[in-house]
């Protein structure tokens, strides 16, 4: 048994090393090969013997068969669990539409079961963290209902919804901006969704928070004026029952709307 496995083992290294020979290249790239070759020869090994020499292990060699077929999924199922955005991602499927599968070994209430548990996903000051990508930096409450006005189904709304609930009951900022300047406010309303913008009101969301971009046209707009210039703009839909809930907001809470249109009894 030792003589076979190690005749394997060296015929799969030299055949894995041979494949890439290259006089042109340099020591340092010659020692990286050989290492390569060498992990290659390690996993081949076994997988080779147990199906040439051993036959009265087939049960075993095809439980090791499955467990390494599996890993990658396990290792990208970890990896996609323990990034926030993705779990929100994966969160906010309706389970009843879901395919297992679609996220490897995550289902939508995994996802939301690990958001809701995990004590990594929080900071001591119990606001979950960002995800910090190479370019933009995401506020959770703005990516967990990125989508919304696009959502053909309710049941997809209806879950979006949920998790923003959740979000906003954990502490999560309300009125932190995204990269491209906007609150979550204004994404309500760039939207058109009312459950959206009314969950924020009611959680005490900053109705004068401005867009923050110098390079847009629309740079320091409130949330009443951003209104004003979809309504007119008309690219979107009307927003008149979103004016009504907005207004209403600015004179329950006593702030002064120059740019409101409606009027509501106190």
């Amino acid at each position: 048994m030792p003589i076979r496995a190690i005749t394997i083992l060296l015929l799969v290294f030299f055949a894995s090393f041979a494949l890439e020979v290259n006089s042109d290249r340099s020591y340092e790239w010659w020692r990286e090969i050989a290492r390569d070759s060498a992990v290659r020869a390690a996993i081949l090994t076994p997988l080779l013997y147990f199906l040439l020499f051993a036959k009265k292990h087939r049960l075993l060699f095809g439980v090791f068969l499955l467990t390494m077929l599996a890993l990658p999924f396990v290792a990208i199922s970890v990896n996609l669990a323990r990034n926030t955005l993705m779990l929100l991602t994966i969160a906010a499927q309706p389970p009843e539409s879901f395919k297992f599968g679609e996220s490897f070994l995550l289902t939508p209430n995994l996802a939301m079961y690990l958001l809701k548990q995990a004590p990594s996903l929080h900071s001591p000051g119990n606001q979950i963290f960002w995800f910090r990508g190479d370019t933009n930096n995401f506020p959770l409450i703005i990516w967990s209902q990125r989508g919304t006005g696009e959502y053909s189904s309710q049941a997809e709304k209806d879950r979006a919804h949920g998790i923003l609930k959740w979000l906003i009951e954990s502490g999560e900022a309300l009125d932190d901006r995204g990269p491209n300047g906007f609150a979550a406010i204004h994404e309500s309303i760039l939207s058109n969704d009312m459950v959206y913008l009314e969950l924020l009101i009611n959680a005490g969301a900053n109705l004068s928070q401005t867009i923050d971009n110098p390079r847009y046209k629309h740079h320091g707009l409130d949330s009443i004026e951003w209104l004003n210039v979809l309504d007119n703009d008309g690219r979107i839909g009307k927003y008149s029952e979103l004016r009504g809930i907005l207004e209403k907001a600015y004179v329950d809470q006593g702030i002064e709307c120059k740019k409101c249109i409606f009027s509501h009894p106190s």
